[in-house]
């Protein structure tokens, strides 16, 4: 009924044309509630990954040993040759391919040896030529299609495990040099990169195809440059449990009177804090070096600097958490867990690309014979289920 249908010359009440469009009014008031319902679902799911994060607490004051049989089902000791083609300053890192140990130091090339430790050869080459470079910033792995990446100066330098050049990725101009962390997965690179601008200091979570096409990019953190912060760069920002990425690239602030962070996933491409870690009882001096999540533990690693003398250096000292979700347990590994498996020394364990595993070096003592100290040893572990 519109008000054309209406005899106004008749008498009609109020409650009469409130029963004429009760129909209409039902069907308005039962769209209101739906959009309200939907809107509140969406909030309610946006909420969820943002506000109910877990956070964990470690007591850093707490000295107790931490065994690392208590962590580790079986360590596998893989002491490597050392040979005038190799011979290892300052490993920076450590992975599995195939039936390989791939092992990256400070210099340029990446040493390929077996699993009993003898050398199989070094791929990448110093100089102009193809498949050659000036330096090396870090190694990926693509197991699904066998190959290496070279992360160098030039571009990203493809190989096969028999150390055959492929072919060369250029690197991006706008990069100049400011990336310092890659991973690769999936076929797509994950970067965490550098921008200084106007007296700031940007740091982006990108992601790019296989041929360093810009798939997505996220500003993470934005500080003004020297007043009191900075971004730290961490060796170990990314890690993988059961296909799920996680990333750690914190901002660091002198002046903070706490000790926390936030361990991200990749969510669709994007980055959602997943978990909040928080330090009691530091110090000044102190600061969170790396987060990775396995499928049962969650392993923290921060840094201790200790001045030397007056004047003199700070020297660093490592020690780690870990929380158990099975026995829902968190705990501080002073100076890092302590090597009951061998000899009690105590170590600093850093995640392998491969679910569930772990890997620490020992440094061998200098030899007479080799007129230098001997390539370290490398132990690989398997987090407990």
């Amino acid at each position: 009924m519109i008000l054309s249908d209406i005899d106004f010359n008749e008498k009609i009440s109020f409650t009469t044309l409130y029963r004429m469009n009760m129909k209409e009014l039902y069907k308005y008031l039962l769209f209101f509630i739906l959009i309200c319902l939907v809107g509140y679902l969406f909030i309610s799911c946006e909420k969820r990954d943002y506000q109910y994060m877990e956070t964990l607490v470690f007591d850093i004051s707490d000295d107790l040993p931490v065994p690392l049989s208590d962590i580790a089902d079986n360590v596998m000791k893989i002491e490597l040759e050392t040979t005038d083609e190799c011979l290892l300053d300052n490993v920076r890192q450590v992975e599995l391919f195939e039936n390989y140990l791939l092992v990256k130091d400070r210099s340029t090339f990446l040493y390929v040896f077996d699993m009993q430790g003898r050398f199989i050869r070094r791929i990448g080459m110093k100089g102009n030529g193809p498949g050659e470079y000036s330096f090396c910033l870090s190694f990926l792995l693509d197991e699904q299609n066998k190959k290496i990446s070279l992360w160098t100066n030039i571009g990203i330098l493809l190989y096969d495990i028999e150390g055959n050049f492929l072919e060369k990725i250029p690197l991006r101009p706008s990069w100049s040099g400011s990336i310092n962390n890659v991973f690769f997965d999936n076929n797509l690179f994950y970067t965490l990169e550098d921008v200084f601008f106007d007296g700031y200091q940007d740091k982006y979570f990108c992601v790019y195809d296989n041929n360093l096409n810009v798939v997505d990019s996220l500003q993470m953190y934005r500080y003004k440059v020297g007043k009191g912060a900075f971004i730290s760069n961490h060796p170990k920002p990314f890690s993988r449990n059961e296909g799920r990425i996680y990333v750690y690239a914190p901002p660091y602030n002198w002046d903070s009177e706490n000790v926390s962070d936030t361990l991200y996933i990749v969510d669709n491409l994007r980055l959602r804090p997943f978990l909040e870690v928080q330090l009691s009882n530091w110090k000044k001096d102190e600061d969170i070096y790396w987060i990775f999540r396995t499928a049962r533990y969650t392993v923290v690693s921060y840094r201790i600097y200790v001045q030397q003398g007056q004047g003199q250096y700070k020297k660093e000292y490592r020690s780690q958490c870990i929380y158990d979700y099975k026995t829902k347990n968190g705990r501080h590994a002073k100076d890092g867990f302590t090597d009951d498996i061998y000899d009690h020394d105590h170590v600093i364990i850093s995640p392998l690309f491969r679910q569930d595993l772990f890997y620490y070096l020992k440094e061998g003592e200098y030899s007479e014979e080799l007129r230098a100290e001997p390539n370290p040893t490398v132990y690989i572990g398997k987090f407990k289920e």
